[in-house]
């Protein structure tokens, strides 16, 4: 290659354009090289991924007996402690509320304050519940920003949709995204990752997210652990199912038991303490299909994320 074209190529690479006379016609210049790019890779991304480590077995054996005592008392014994909390019955002091299914502990919550429309605190609900349910109502009175997630809703909580109170949308949380078929289109929703539903919806935190999962609340925990997302949630209520293992979950019951366990500490590691835990005696006391230590089927748990940046 001569001088000329070569000072050209270095101008043309460099974005500055050759005063210097060009009689006749012009040749076309070379083109710029483009910048390296293995054509197998992805363009470079922050790596969010963090694994969950699965915890050593309880007793040294894959003991279902030894796995369950551990795994009972670790989701029922409270770890921070909370003096007021939002409930059912609206906001009172913790230990007049505890006989209730969910809270919301108003100790770790200051985005409750008064704020601008922009600034409110926001809550995440999702349920297969066709109502409105009390917890996002008792949020919306808070002054919170609520939005709900699933199936079309019955006609009276399609009302209250309507009045603006709840924002409602037709988009189930899942563990990965299958959009519907055509021909299920109009029975299902379509299913999204947690961060794609706030992407949509242009939100970076989340101050309260609530959901009864119907057993995929395993797949989903695990999801939002590996992905990085739960670090965007303040405070998680979540109803676990412990009568059998939950969706894509496999092995002995022993290590269903020690998966869970190992979710919960993985949650704990994120910065993630429990400060409520809810037996449901309404439901049938089963575990992985046995009585076993008085075990209920259902679960209410209550965490608050001690490493949230306000």
């Amino acid at each position: 290659m001569g001088r000329a074209a070569l000072r050209r190529l270095v101008r043309c690479c460099a974005g500055l354009r050759d005063p210097g006379p060009d009689p006749g016609p012009k040749p076309a210049p070379p083109a710029c090289p483009p910048r390296y790019q293995d054509e197998n890779e992805s363009p470079a991304r922050p790596q969010t991924r963090q694994d969950v480590v699965p915890q050593p077995w309880a007793d040294g054996s894959e003991s279902l007996q030894g796995e369950a005592e551990r795994f009972l008392a670790y989701i029922s014994t409270p770890q921070l402690p909370c003096s007021r909390a939002l409930s059912q019955a609206g906001p009172k002091a913790f230990a007049d509320s505890t006989r209730e299914p969910w809270r919301v502990c108003l100790d770790h919550l200051p985005s409750l304050a008064p704020k601008p429309q922009q600034q409110r605190c926001l809550a995440y609900t999702f349920s297969v519940v066709k109502r409105i349910s009390e917890f996002a109502r008792r949020m919306n009175e808070m002054g919170c920003q609520v939005h709900s997630f699933g199936w079309t809703p019955d006609r009276h909580a399609e009302e209250r949709w309507q009045e603006g109170r709840v924002q409602h949308h037709r988009v189930w949380l899942d563990w990965h995204e299958q959009p519907p078929s055509a021909s299920s289109r109009r029975q299902r929703s379509a299913s999204k990752r947690l961060s794609r539903i706030m992407e949509s919806l242009g939100h970076e935190k989340i101050d309260v997210l609530e959901a009864d999962l119907a057993s995929a609340e395993w797949k989903i925990l695990e999801s939002i652990l590996l992905d990085g997302t739960v670090a965007a949630v303040h405070q998680l209520i979540l109803t676990l199912h412990l009568h059998w293992p939950g969706f894509e979950v496999s092995g002995s019951s022993a290590a269903v038991v020690r998966h869970w366990y190992s979710l919960l500490k993985a949650l704990e590691a994120r910065g993630f303490q429990l400060f409520h835990s809810y037996k449901d005696l309404q439901k049938p006391q089963r575990f992985l299909h046995r009585e076993l230590l008085n075990a209920s089927s259902s679960y209410t748990l209550g965490w608050v994320n001690t490493s949230w940046m306000y």
